[in-house]
């Protein structure tokens, strides 16, 4: 299963367009969002989208920094599925299908 993890902190509105762009890949089988424990309520707001089997939304409850973040995804992700890569992604930049293929 290849997964990719977004870390989020007050950035919402990227985050949401980000995935609304890349969620159909069908070289990603599962999107892991982490909120770095943002204070402009982007958790609330990712949990007011609409449901997907391949969409998961996690929330940090301390900010610990990006490494500590994007771990929490990893974590997630190993101890829930069958994990044969993982992608680090941030929500404010721009991919390709064919460019996670090639990975």
């Amino acid at each position: 299963m290849n997964i990719m993890i977004i870390l989020n902190y007050n950035d919402a509105f990227n985050t949401i367009s980000y995935l609304s762009k890349i969620e159909t890949f069908s070289s990603v089988d599962k999107y892991i969002v982490v909120d770095n424990h943002s204070t402009d309520n982007s958790y609330q707001k990712f949990l007011e989208l609409p449901n997907t089997d391949k969409v998961i939304f996690l929330e940090a409850k301390v900010n610990r920094g990006y490494a500590h973040g994007n771990n929490i995804g990893i974590k997630y992700a190993v101890n829930n599925f069958s994990v044969k890569n993982i992608i680090i992604s941030n929500p404010d930049i721009e991919v390709k299908e064919n460019t996670i293929k090639v990975f």
